[in-house]
């Protein structure tokens, strides 16, 4: 074998190499980190809902209601109190059950810690086992969370939803 290709070619070749690993290395751990903190940035403005009862609200508080509602002439309703943590700003988008979607009527944009209610109309006929609330933060990422209800309080007239996640959340990100 010539010297030129043991003392020049093959250091060369392995400093090219090992350059490029290294590179890719430095690319990967990059992109890695950018991800990790963009996950970080949501989760911070993570918009959480957490149920209250009318008994934990502050007599000065003012509740911010948000009606939903389908088609239909149907007057039962279903209703729950909620109140937004300090983390970020919550867009309610809509409530989806296996047979029907409801849409906000009046209002669907709730801000950082603020006590609300979420009133849905014309359920008649609804088998609301499979109810999910669909929303999304100011960064575009959306979020769903399972929603069950409450049908024993007696209270004719309103029956109340709670809110709980079923799997481990993991916010479905804008592409």
């Amino acid at each position: 074998m010539p010297e030129w290709i043991t003392y020049i070619l093959i250091p060369l070749v392995s400093a090219l190499i090992g350059g490029g690993l290294t590179m890719l290395g430095v690319i990967v751990t990059i992109k890695w980190e950018a991800k990790q903190k963009k996950q970080e940035n949501i989760e911070k403005a993570l918009p959480i809902i957490i149920n209250v009862s009318d008994e934990l609200i502050p007599k000065d508080e003012e509740v911010f209601r948000i009606l939903f509602e389908s088609d239909g002439d149907d007057k039962h309703t279903i209703c729950g109190m909620f109140k937004n943590t300090d983390n970020g700003i919550l867009f309610l988008d809509s409530i989806k059950t296996e047979t029907k979607e409801y849409l906000p009527v009046n209002a669907s944009t709730v801000e950082k810690n603020t006590y609300f209610s979420i009133i849905i109309r014309n359920i008649a006929g609804e088998n609301l086992k499979n109810c999910n609330i669909h929303c999304h933060d100011i960064y575009g990422n959306k979020y769903t969370y399972d929603a069950y209800f409450d049908f024993e309080i007696p209270n004719e007239s309103r029956n109340f939803i709670k809110i709980r996640r079923l799997k481990p959340f993991k916010p479905q990100q804008k592409k």
